[in-house]
């Protein structure tokens, strides 16, 4: 009878433990639920630290005309993910490569709510007719995409400041100087930059592509 009762008090042991290793399993496999937006997308920019809080660098707020002549600023992005980038219409190097970059993720995205917006450094030349025709030669659909103009001090300014990108054109060759930044930026909800990719390059802009994605799929 006492061999049976010890056998009985192994057993209870034996199935507590592998209860509590059951418990615990969870807390071991914590990495598995981490967010996988923090692990694939950062922030860009500069990052300061404020009573303990981190505040990262943001889009300042602005304002520019579109296409049709709409005011657009920093409260029509308000909430919304978008696509950012500096080109000027008469640019015969980058910017068609760029715009078909964005061309390529608007078709591919369009399951998504998401703006583009596309600054000319270029704003004495182009104007909202030559930003139609510009639309127009490329067979661009503007339903969320926004060619913004304004004054050329201005837009050098928010490029560099806001996008950390270079954004101007050469004084010395009155514009034949393509200098801007070939690249594309994704913005957050929150006007924070999570993204920064070569919009001459097809495998970079597969990535922006999957990082939108990624972006969008977070409430």
């Amino acid at each position: 009878m006492l061999k049976i009762n010890v056998l009985v008090v192994i057993l209870i042991f034996i199935v507590l433990a592998c209860d509590n290793k059951e418990k615990e399993k969870p807390a071991a496999d914590i990495d598995e639920i981490i967010d996988p937006l923090s692990q694939r997308l950062g922030y860009i920019g500069e990052i300061f630290y404020e009573d303990g809080d981190t505040i990262y660098h943001q889009i300042s707020p602005f304002g520019l005309t579109n296409q049709h002549g709409d005011t657009i600023t920093h409260k029509t992005v308000e909430g919304k993910i978008y696509l950012a980038d500096f080109f000027f219409t008469s640019c015969g190097g980058q910017c068609p490569h760029m715009t078909a970059a964005l061309k390529r993720v608007q078709q591919n995205c369009k399951d998504i709510d998401f703006l583009i917006l596309s600054h000319t450094i270029d704003p004495k030349r182009d104007t909202a007719e030559t930003f139609i025709r510009y639309i127009e030669k490329y067979g661009l659909d503007d339903y969320n995409w926004h060619f913004l103009t304004g004054d050329q001090m201005y837009i050098k300014g928010l490029g560099e400041e806001s996008y950390l990108a270079v954004s101007g054109i050469d004084a010395e060759t009155k514009g034949v100087g393509d200098l801007h930044s070939p690249h594309l930026y994704l913005i957050d909800k929150n006007r924070h930059i999570r993204g920064v990719y070569d919009g001459t390059d097809s495998k970079e802009v597969d990535k922006l592509i999957e990082d939108l994605r990624l972006l969008a799929s977070q409430k």
